[in-house]
Protein backbone atom coordinates (compact mmCIF):
# COMPACT_ATOMS: atom_id res chain seq x y z
CA UNK A 1 0.00 0.00 0.00
CA UNK A 2 1.37 3.09 -1.53
CA UNK A 3 2.20 5.91 1.73
CA UNK A 4 2.21 9.55 0.77
CA UNK A 5 4.40 11.48 3.39
CA UNK A 6 3.69 14.82 3.85
CA UNK A 7 5.64 17.28 6.09
CA UNK A 8 2.50 19.61 6.34
CA UNK A 9 -1.05 19.75 5.56
CA UNK A 10 -4.15 21.15 6.65
CA UNK A 11 -5.83 17.75 7.42
CA UNK A 12 -5.01 14.33 5.96
CA UNK A 13 -8.48 13.10 5.69
CA UNK A 14 -8.79 16.53 3.92
CA UNK A 15 -5.75 15.33 1.19
CA UNK A 16 -7.18 11.89 1.27
CA UNK A 17 -11.01 12.89 -0.03
CA UNK A 18 -9.33 15.02 -2.45
CA UNK A 19 -7.19 12.31 -3.99
CA UNK A 20 -10.70 10.20 -4.36
CA UNK A 21 -12.10 13.04 -5.76
CA UNK A 22 -9.50 13.32 -8.51
CA UNK A 23 -9.71 9.50 -9.41
CA UNK A 24 -7.90 6.86 -7.17
CA UNK A 25 -7.44 3.10 -8.12
CA UNK A 26 -5.31 1.73 -5.20
CA UNK A 27 -5.74 2.12 -1.36
CA UNK A 28 -3.60 4.25 0.10
CA UNK A 29 -2.11 6.05 3.47
CA UNK A 30 -1.89 9.52 3.96
CA UNK A 31 0.65 10.33 6.91
CA UNK A 32 1.62 14.06 7.67
CA UNK A 33 4.44 15.43 10.07
CA UNK A 34 2.05 18.30 10.84
CA UNK A 35 -1.10 19.46 10.33
CA UNK A 36 -2.54 23.16 10.85
CA UNK A 37 -6.25 22.44 10.26
CA UNK A 38 -6.52 18.73 11.95
CA UNK A 39 -10.00 17.90 12.64
CA UNK A 40 -12.30 15.19 15.06
CA UNK A 41 -15.51 14.15 15.34
CA UNK A 42 -18.43 17.26 15.43
CA UNK A 43 -16.04 19.79 13.61
CA UNK A 44 -13.49 19.57 17.00
CA UNK A 45 -10.36 21.25 16.69
CA UNK A 46 -6.90 18.18 16.31
CA UNK A 47 -4.13 19.96 17.69
CA UNK A 48 -0.92 18.63 15.40
CA UNK A 49 1.97 19.34 16.67
CA UNK A 50 4.96 17.55 15.19
CA UNK A 51 6.05 14.32 16.65
CA UNK A 52 3.00 13.15 16.78
CA UNK A 53 0.81 10.75 14.50
CA UNK A 54 -1.54 12.05 11.87
CA UNK A 55 -2.12 9.43 8.71
CA UNK A 56 -5.73 8.72 6.63
CA UNK A 57 -5.90 5.45 5.83
CA UNK A 58 -7.99 4.71 2.24
CA UNK A 59 -9.64 1.54 1.46
CA UNK A 60 -12.34 -0.16 -0.31
CA UNK A 61 -13.71 -2.48 2.67
CA UNK A 62 -16.10 -4.84 1.73
CA UNK A 63 -19.03 -3.81 3.52
CA UNK A 64 -22.11 -2.04 3.63
CA UNK A 65 -22.04 1.80 3.54
CA UNK A 66 -24.48 1.93 6.52
CA UNK A 67 -22.26 -0.18 8.35
CA UNK A 68 -18.83 1.96 8.02
CA UNK A 69 -19.12 3.41 11.05
CA UNK A 70 -18.22 0.13 12.26
CA UNK A 71 -14.62 0.82 11.28
CA UNK A 72 -14.48 3.35 14.05
CA UNK A 73 -14.59 0.38 16.21
CA UNK A 74 -11.88 -1.54 14.52
CA UNK A 75 -9.59 1.80 14.83
CA UNK A 76 -9.97 2.24 18.06
CA UNK A 77 -9.25 -1.64 19.33
CA UNK A 78 -6.32 -1.42 16.88
CA UNK A 79 -4.53 1.24 18.75
CA UNK A 80 -5.67 -0.19 21.90
CA UNK A 81 -3.78 -3.20 21.25
CA UNK A 82 -0.50 -1.76 20.22
CA UNK A 83 -0.87 0.35 23.15
CA UNK A 84 -1.69 -1.89 25.44
CA UNK A 85 1.52 -4.13 23.88
CA UNK A 86 4.22 -1.03 24.43
CA UNK A 87 2.69 0.20 28.08
CA UNK A 88 3.61 -1.22 31.43
CA UNK A 89 0.35 -3.46 32.61
CA UNK A 90 -0.62 -1.47 35.36
CA UNK A 91 -1.72 1.28 32.97
CA UNK A 92 -5.26 1.55 31.99
CA UNK A 93 -6.21 1.11 28.35
CA UNK A 94 -9.57 1.81 27.46
CA UNK A 95 -11.88 2.60 24.37
CA UNK A 96 -14.67 5.09 24.76
CA UNK A 97 -17.87 5.23 22.38
CA UNK A 98 -17.82 6.17 19.94
CA UNK A 99 -14.30 6.67 18.61
CA UNK A 100 -11.20 7.54 20.84
CA UNK A 101 -8.55 5.95 22.76
CA UNK A 102 -7.79 6.16 26.60
CA UNK A 103 -4.84 5.82 28.57
CA UNK A 104 -5.62 5.85 32.73
CA UNK A 105 -8.93 8.05 31.60
CA UNK A 106 -6.73 10.23 29.11
CA UNK A 107 -7.26 10.42 25.84
CA UNK A 108 -4.33 9.55 23.67
CA UNK A 109 -5.89 8.87 20.36
CA UNK A 110 -9.16 9.98 18.15
CA UNK A 111 -10.09 8.59 14.88
CA UNK A 112 -12.75 10.02 12.29
CA UNK A 113 -14.12 8.01 9.39
CA UNK A 114 -15.32 9.70 6.19
CA UNK A 115 -17.20 8.78 3.24
CA UNK A 116 -19.18 9.92 0.42
CA UNK A 117 -22.40 8.46 -0.85
CA UNK A 118 -21.57 8.50 -4.33
CA UNK A 119 -18.17 6.61 -3.36
CA UNK A 120 -16.74 3.48 -2.64
CA UNK A 121 -13.92 4.45 -0.74
CA UNK A 122 -13.85 4.90 2.97
CA UNK A 123 -11.04 7.68 4.82
CA UNK A 124 -9.91 6.48 8.25
CA UNK A 125 -8.35 9.37 10.25
CA UNK A 126 -6.42 8.21 13.13
CA UNK A 127 -4.21 10.87 15.66
CA UNK A 128 -2.39 9.44 17.96
CA UNK A 129 -0.40 11.01 20.96
CA UNK A 130 3.35 9.75 20.61
CA UNK A 131 5.49 12.74 21.46
CA UNK A 132 3.11 15.25 23.07
CA UNK A 133 -0.31 15.68 24.27
CA UNK A 134 -2.49 19.18 25.33
CA UNK A 135 -3.29 19.29 29.00
CA UNK A 136 -5.71 16.83 29.02
CA UNK A 137 -4.55 14.36 27.52
CA UNK A 138 -1.92 11.75 27.46
CA UNK A 139 0.66 10.75 24.80
CA UNK A 140 3.27 7.47 24.81
CA UNK A 141 6.39 9.93 25.90
CA UNK A 142 4.54 10.61 29.44
CA UNK A 143 4.36 7.28 29.95
CA UNK A 144 7.84 6.98 29.29
CA UNK A 145 7.54 4.71 25.71
CA UNK A 146 9.98 5.86 23.07
CA UNK A 147 8.43 4.51 19.57
CA UNK A 148 9.07 6.52 16.20
CA UNK A 149 5.82 7.65 14.43
CA UNK A 150 6.86 5.19 11.68
CA UNK A 151 7.23 2.49 13.61
CA UNK A 152 3.87 3.41 15.42
CA UNK A 153 1.91 3.89 11.83
CA UNK A 154 3.61 0.40 10.54
CA UNK A 155 2.09 -1.65 13.58
CA UNK A 156 -1.34 0.49 13.24
CA UNK A 157 -1.55 -0.52 9.47
CA UNK A 158 -0.91 -4.26 10.38
CA UNK A 159 -3.45 -4.56 12.66
CA UNK A 160 -6.12 -2.62 11.59
CA UNK A 161 -5.89 -4.49 8.02
CA UNK A 162 -6.70 -7.74 10.22
CA UNK A 163 -9.82 -6.27 12.16
CA UNK A 164 -11.19 -4.96 9.16
CA UNK A 165 -10.54 -8.37 7.37
CA UNK A 166 -12.68 -9.95 10.54
CA UNK A 167 -15.34 -7.14 9.90
CA UNK A 168 -15.70 -8.03 5.81
CA UNK A 169 -15.08 -11.96 6.77
CA UNK A 170 -17.87 -12.48 9.85
CA UNK A 171 -19.46 -9.01 10.40
CA UNK A 172 -18.97 -6.46 13.35
CA UNK A 173 -19.68 -9.55 16.20
CA UNK A 174 -16.53 -10.28 15.22
CA UNK A 175 -14.71 -7.16 16.78
CA UNK A 176 -17.84 -6.33 19.03
CA UNK A 177 -16.43 -8.35 22.25
CA UNK A 178 -12.89 -7.37 21.62
CA UNK A 179 -14.63 -3.51 21.79
CA UNK A 180 -16.63 -4.51 24.95
CA UNK A 181 -13.80 -6.01 27.15
CA UNK A 182 -11.80 -2.10 26.73
CA UNK A 183 -15.13 -0.44 26.65
CA UNK A 184 -15.31 2.69 29.13
CA UNK A 185 -16.79 2.76 32.13
CA UNK A 186 -19.14 0.03 30.78
CA UNK A 187 -21.90 -1.19 33.43
CA UNK A 188 -21.51 2.29 35.17
CA UNK A 189 -23.39 5.99 35.28
CA UNK A 190 -22.39 8.07 32.19
CA UNK A 191 -23.41 11.32 30.51
CA UNK A 192 -24.08 11.57 26.92
CA UNK A 193 -24.34 14.42 25.25
CA UNK A 194 -26.70 14.17 22.09
CA UNK A 195 -26.97 16.76 18.80
CA UNK A 196 -30.54 18.11 20.89
CA UNK A 197 -29.90 16.98 24.56
CA UNK A 198 -27.43 15.62 27.42
CA UNK A 199 -29.00 12.61 29.11
CA UNK A 200 -27.33 10.29 32.29
CA UNK A 201 -28.20 6.87 32.91
CA UNK A 202 -26.00 3.36 32.65
CA UNK A 203 -23.74 2.15 29.64
CA UNK A 204 -25.20 -1.38 28.70
CA UNK A 205 -22.76 -1.88 25.90
CA UNK A 206 -23.02 -1.96 22.18
CA UNK A 207 -25.33 -3.67 19.89
CA UNK A 208 -24.26 -5.54 16.62
CA UNK A 209 -23.58 -2.20 15.01
CA UNK A 210 -22.04 -0.15 17.43
CA UNK A 211 -24.84 1.48 18.78
CA UNK A 212 -24.53 3.06 22.23
CA UNK A 213 -27.51 1.27 24.81
CA UNK A 214 -28.07 3.00 27.54
CA UNK A 215 -30.32 2.21 30.56
CA UNK A 216 -32.17 5.19 31.72
CA UNK A 217 -33.37 5.39 35.05
CA UNK A 218 -36.64 3.72 34.74
CA UNK A 219 -34.66 0.61 33.39
CA UNK A 220 -35.85 1.70 29.37
CA UNK A 221 -32.78 1.16 27.14
CA UNK A 222 -32.46 3.99 24.52
CA UNK A 223 -30.60 3.30 21.63
CA UNK A 224 -28.45 6.24 20.69
CA UNK A 225 -26.93 6.52 17.00
CA UNK A 226 -24.52 9.71 17.57
CA UNK A 227 -23.24 11.41 20.46
CA UNK A 228 -20.43 11.65 22.61
CA UNK A 229 -19.62 10.65 25.97
CA UNK A 230 -17.80 12.55 28.64
CA UNK A 231 -15.10 11.61 30.42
Amino acid sequence: MDIIELYEIDSTNNFAKDKIKAGVNEEFIVWAHRQIAGKGRQGNIWESPEGNLYMSLVIKPNIDKKNLGQLSFAASVAIANIIESLIPTDNKVNVKWPNDVLVNNKKISGILVESDSNSEWVVIGMGVNIATAPETAISLYDLDIRISVREFMEKLIIELGLLVAKIESKGFVAIQQEWLNKAFKLNQSITARLPKETIEGIFKGIDENGVLLLELPDGTIKQILSGEVFI
